[in-house]
């Protein structure tokens, strides 16, 4: 749970950035209610997709809470998006970037005194490889600093996870296949996770339902360089309410204190682990067959294929994290009851169970040394 919020400049600071398609804002009612909505939920930064406003028709005023704003439309009342920063967040823009398609806006600045890129992106229906390309070239380019980028993608990473299992007993288009193949590479190569995932490896929750296929999928996401994504103490998705699609929420604690580079260091005991090696020789035997030398250079293949391996390790250590806690948290759990029940019946038999070798920790293996 995320503390009452910090005046600019004081310490912790825990920034919560939101990502949501919202179906069109040009309703004044719409608008009004919805950023009512995001201010009670003390969002610091928003990046919306499908606006629909045009070049000739953005509204002058859009929110009291969130003074700065910078959009890009295109020329009709389709596509869209925006970044939103909130009054009590400091950001100085240094420069930004807006389509004139309303496909992206990019901003690069100081927030809170960090050398910072946002970016919210909407994506194509169609020629996704092709705007995935595109977008991520523009990333690559200019940004500067830490790199935060949320948007609504129309496609799953991962299509046994981030599909309903409906869609999933089924066989996809191999077009689906393709442009998350093609997406997940994008991502590696420029080393960004997907937040939500990073905090749920195992989990399944959708950020969009489609009524004509009666199926949900996770087709919104916030990316961040892998160097930040240890401060993100909470990733979430929201409820689908006003909107079509489902809020997307990470907060990155302590944004103040965040290093801006880091070194990732291999868990070398997830190389005994012969599942995770069997995966990491097969995803690479796949990586190296998809990515051909007429695709991409042997350097960026090279680069390409270390962020791919760091991704499974990376996964995996997620998975065994989450495992350990959940232990600990129900060993506590039962230390606690044991205790209770001593104290309500202080019998010897009690007072075992709850001893240090027939508690629960004990029996699990778990010892800590003396002070």
């Amino acid at each position: 749970m995320v503390g009452p919020r910090t005046a600019p400049g004081t310490h912790p600071f825990d920034l919560k950035i939101c990502s949501h398609n919202v179906n069109g804002l040009n309703v004044p009612q719409k608008r009004t209610m919805a950023f009512s909505d995001y201010a009670k939920q003390k969002i610091d930064i928003l990046l919306l997709q499908e606006t629909h406003f045009s070049n000739s028709s953005t509204p002058k005023y859009i929110s009291k809470h969130y003074p700065q704003t910078y959009l890009a439309s295109s020329s009709t009342k389709t596509k869209g998006v925006a970044i939103l920063i909130a009054k009590n967040v400091k950001f100085l823009l240094k420069q930004q970037f807006l389509d004139p398609d309303g496909r992206y806006v990019i901003l690069t600045g100081l927030l809170q005194n960090h050398l910072t890129t946002l970016a919210s992106v909407y994506a194509s229906n169609s020629s996704k490889k092709v705007f995935f390309k595109k977008i991520f070239n523009k990333l690559a380019q200019l940004s500067e600093g830490r790199l935060i980028v949320g948007g609504d993608f129309n496609t799953t990473l991962n299509n046994n996870l981030d599909r309903s299992r409906d869609v999933r007993a089924g066989t996809l288009p191999n077009i689906q296949i393709h442009d998350s193949t093609y997406l997940t590479r994008c991502l590696n190569t420029d080393n960004l996770v997907d937040v939500w995932r990073e905090k749920h490896p195992i989990d399944r929750d959708y950020s969009y339902y489609s009524s004509v296929h009666a199926s949900y999928s996770r087709i919104d996401f916030i990316f961040t360089k892998s160097t930040l994504v240890d401060y993100v103490c909470t990733a979430k998705i929201h409820d689908i309410t006003w909107s079509d699609h489902g809020l997307v929420e990470a907060v990155f604690a302590n944004w103040d204190e965040v290093r801006g580079h880091g070194c990732w260091r291999l868990n070398e005991s997830l190389l005994l682990d012969k599942d995770i090696c069997a995966e990491v020789s097969t995803t690479l035997r796949d990586y190296f067959n998809t990515n051909t030398l007429e695709d991409t250079s042997v350097a960026i293949r090279w680069d390409a294929h270390k962020a791919v391996v760091r991704g499974i390790l990376i996964k995996h250590a997620a998975i065994r994290k989450k495992s350990r806690e959940t232990k600990t948290q129900q060993l506590s759990q039962r230390l606690h009851d044991l205790a209770i029940a001593h104290k309500r019946n202080p019998t010897p038999t009690t007072g075992h169970e709850n001893s240090a070798d027939s508690s629960p920790f004990g029996q699990s293996g778990l010892r800590f040394g003396k002070d």
